[in-house]
C-alpha cells in the first residue's frame, strides 16, 4: 500500500515556498552574500602571451650522407632527418623542472610567485602576504615544518609556475605555440613570458651548440682509427656538415622559434569575473533554498 503522507504537487511545493518565502530570502540572501564577498576577495589576474612560429630546418645535404652513414652518425649523436621539428623537445624542455627552476632561481622570481596576494595596477605595488614574507625586512616568515622551511623551495616555486601561471597551446594544423603567463601582475607576466622565450631559446642554442661539439670530436676521432680513404672522405662530409650547423647555431637571431606576436602588458583583468560569480552564487543560494524547503515539506 502506497503511502499518500509523503507525496507533493508542484502546486503544494509552490505554496509551501511561499509560505516559506522568507526562509528563501534568508537562504539566498545569505550564499549571494557570500559570492559577493568572495567576489571582492579574489585579486585580480592578468595575462600575457606570445605567439610562436616553430622554426624548421630542412638538412637535404645531410640526409644524402645518412643514407651511407646512417649507423655511424647515429652513434655520433647526429641527426639525419629530413626535417628538424624541434617544437616538441622546445615545449618539453620549457616545462621541465631543470629549466624551469634554474629559470625561476636565475631572475629571482619566488618572491612574486610565493608572496604576494595582489597587485595595486595604478601604482605598479605589490600588496604582500605578510604571513609568508616580510617586504619590510626582505625575509620569509611562514611557520616552517619538518617538510617545508620558512622559505619556499625551487621545486615549489616550480609546482606553483606549472599549474598556476604557464599555459603552453600548440595548434596542431598549424604548428603555432602560444605561451601564456597568467598572475596579479600584468607587468609581471609580460616580463616573465618575454624573458621565458628569450631563456628556451638561448637553452636550445647552447644544448645544439654542445651537442654538435660532441659529433665533431667523434668524426674526428673516428678518422684518426680509420683506413679506409672513403670512408675518411664521408666523415670529412659529416664534420663540414657539423661545423655549418655549428656556424648557424651561433648566428641565428632565433633557433628555436620566431615571434609573431610579442607579449604585451595588459590592460584589462581576465580574472575573476565578479558579475558571473555573483549571479552564479544568486542561482545557487535559490536552489539551496528550494532544496531545504522540499525536504520540509515531506517531513
Amino acid at each position: 500500500m502506497v503511502n499518500k503522507s509523503h507525496e507533493i504537487t508542484v502546486g503544494d511545493f509552490f505554496k509551501r515556498l511561499f509560505n516559506d518565502k522568507w526562509l528563501v530570502v534568508l537562504i539566498t540572501g545569505l550564499v549571494s552574500i557570500a559570492f559577493v564577498i568572495l567576489a571582492l576577495y579574489l585579486p585580480n589576474k592578468y595575462k600575457s602571451d606570445v605567439l610562436l612560429m616553430p622554426i624548421v630546418e630542412q638538412d637535404t645535404n645531410l640526409a644524402g650522407l645518412g643514407s651511407q652513414l646512417g649507423s655511424l652518425a647515429s652513434i655520433a649523436g647526429i641527426d639525419l632527418g629530413g626535417q628538424s621539428d624541434k617544437t616538441d623537445l622546445a615545449i618539453a624542455t620549457l616545462k621541465s623542472r631543470t629549466f624551469l627552476m634554474n629559470f625561476i632561481n636565475e631572475n629571482q622570481l619566488k618572491v612574486e610567485l610565493l608572496g604576494v596576494k595582489s597587485w595595486d595596477y595604478a601604482t605598479n605595488q605589490y600588496i604582500y602576504d605578510d604571513e609568508v614574507y616580510d617586504h619590510v625586512n626582505n625575509k620569509w616568515v611562514r611557520e616552517s615544518s619538518t617538510i617545508k622551511q620558512a622559505e619556499p623551495s625551487l621545486l615549489e616555486a616550480y609546482i606553483y609556475f606549472m599549474e598556476e601561471l604557464l599555459e603552453v597551446d600548440k595548434d596542431k594544423e598549424t604548428g603555432f605555440v602560444r605561451i601564456t603567463i597568467k598572475h596579479v601582475s600584468a607587468q609581471f607576466a609580460e616580463r616573465v613570458a618575454t624573458q621565458l622565450i628569450i631563456s628556451i631559446d638561448e637553452k636550445l642554442r647552447a644544448d645544439a651548440a654542445n651537442e654538435t661539439e660532441r659529433s665533431i670530436e667523434f668524426l674526428k676521432e673516428a678518422i684518426k682509427e680509420s683506413d679506409n680513404s672513403d670512408l675518411k672522405i664521408l666523415l670529412y662530409n659529416l664534420i663540414d656538415q657539423e661545423v655549418q650547423k655549428k656556424m648557424l647555431t651561433k648566428v641565428k637571431e632565433n633557433y628555436a622559434f620566431k615571434v609573431i606576436d610579442k607579449a604585451v602588458i595588459a590592460e584589462e583583468k581576465y580574472s575573476p569575473r565578479r558579475a558571473l560569480l555573483c549571479i552564479f552564487g544568486f542561482i545557487l543560494g535559490g536552489g539551496i533554498s528550494c532544496i531545504v524547503v522540499f525536504i520540509r515539506a515531506l517531513r
